[in-house]
């Protein structure tokens, strides 16, 4: 047998041993000085962000008792409320801050004047009347029976024919979803209903606006107050094109629209030069105009005779107060109204009030006849 040759296993010297030792050394070291930067740190931050919630602890103090009270109800009231979606600013609303606005600026120095207290007129005490005696019971005839005489009927009056009663126009404004159609129809009252222009708020008028057989566009203006504008809401800036962008769009998604009311406005219907590019290009597109009025200095008139339209204008507000007796209240007004001047145009929105109000008008409205206003 042949012996296998060892192979001879070399020694490696002490020098490189030494070597990797202290490299691993340096590495613990380096990772332990990297780990105590890391926990460093993050004590400093977390003294930071301590301090900093007891700086502002310290800063924030709590609010008044009658405060705190008035702050419970209004969330006790947010939780109990069924969820709905956010109001769409009105042209009531418009009109409304519109007006405070023109008497900042007619009046800016008016000051409250002094309150008055009513002179108090003396009390004057009156004598007491001295009592009588009573007076002896005088023997009365009976009374002789007197014969019954039944009253004649009166003749009723005829019904004035529908042609002849004054009539009345009743504008529903912000109608923005097929939903609020079918409401508004069920009142079973002659309704001129006018549309959102689509948008992502609004996205099926068109749709809704077809199965209709009269119908307005409802035309975002700019407001005083522009909080929230509706998409597409022209401005006074807006040049011809960009209004003829719009109108151009409208005409298009509804084809059988004749007649155009504003939506908020009041700073774009008090603007002169605004309005006469507007009403051009409306004349264009074959659109009349009704003024909401949501500003007493509005322009609409100037503009209309500028380019020969005809024009109306709001006559009264139905539903400046969310309730049914007030909302029937502004019926009675706007009746008498078209009873003074032959028509009158009042406006409302599909408030559950204001349909309440609409479905309970039969006596009311007796004396008008309710027209659209392409009828005026």
């Amino acid at each position: 047998m042949s012996r296998r040759k060892r192979k001879k296993v070399p020694v490696q010297p002490l020098e490189g041993i030494t070597g990797k030792f202290r490299r691993y050394f340096l590495n613990s070291l380096l990772f332990i000085t990297l780990s105590l930067i890391l926990v460093s740190l993050s004590i400093l931050i977390l003294v930071v962000f301590e301090a900093s919630e007891k700086k502002v602890a310290t800063v924030i103090k709590a609010p008044p008792p009658e405060v705190q009270s008035a702050l419970i109800k209004k969330m006790g009231k947010i939780i109990t409320d069924k969820p709905r979606a956010e109001d769409i600013p009105s042209e009531i609303a418009d009109y409304t801050e519109a007006e405070s606005v023109l008497e900042l600026i007619d009046k800016p120095h008016a000051k409250p004047a002094p309150e008055t207290k009513p002179e108090e007129t003396p009390v004057v005490q009156r004598p007491q009347p001295i009592p009588l005696p009573p007076e002896p019971e005088a023997h009365k005839p009976e009374p002789k029976p007197v014969p019954e005489v039944k009253p004649t009927p009166k003749p009723k009056p005829k019904p004035v024919p529908e042609a002849d009663l004054p009539k009345l126009a009743i504008i529903i404004d912000d109608v923005s979803s097929e939903l609020q159609m079918q409401q508004l129809l069920a009142t079973h009252r002659r309704l001129n209903l006018s549309f959102f222009p689509p948008s992502v708020t609004s996205p099926e008028t068109p749709h809704a606006a077809k199965k209709m057989n009269f119908f307005m566009i409802h035309l975002p203006l700019e407001a005083m107050n522009f909080n929230r504008p509706q998409e597409n809401t022209l401005t006074v800036q807006s040049s011809s094109e960009e209004i003829e962008r719009v109108i151009k769009g409208i005409r298009k998604d509804f084809p059988k629209a004749r007649w155009i009311n504003n939506h908020t406005g009041s700073r774009f219907t008090s603007d002169l030069e605004a309005m006469k590019r507007l009403m051009v290009v409306l004349k264009k597109y074959q659109f009349r105009f009704v003024d909401s009025v949501t500003i007493g200095r509005s322009k609409v008139k100037d503009a209309a005779d500028y380019v020969g339209m005809p024009f109306l204008k709001r006559d009264i507000f139905l539903d400046n107060e969310p309730d049914v007796l007030y909302i029937k209240g502004q019926l009675k007004k706007a009746v008498e109204m078209a009873k003074r001047h032959g028509y009158a145009i009042a406006i409302g929105h599909p408030k559950r009030q204001t349909i309440e109000a609409l479905q309970q008008a039969g006596e009311i409205l007796k004396d008008v006849r309710l027209v659209y206003v392409k009828d005026l």
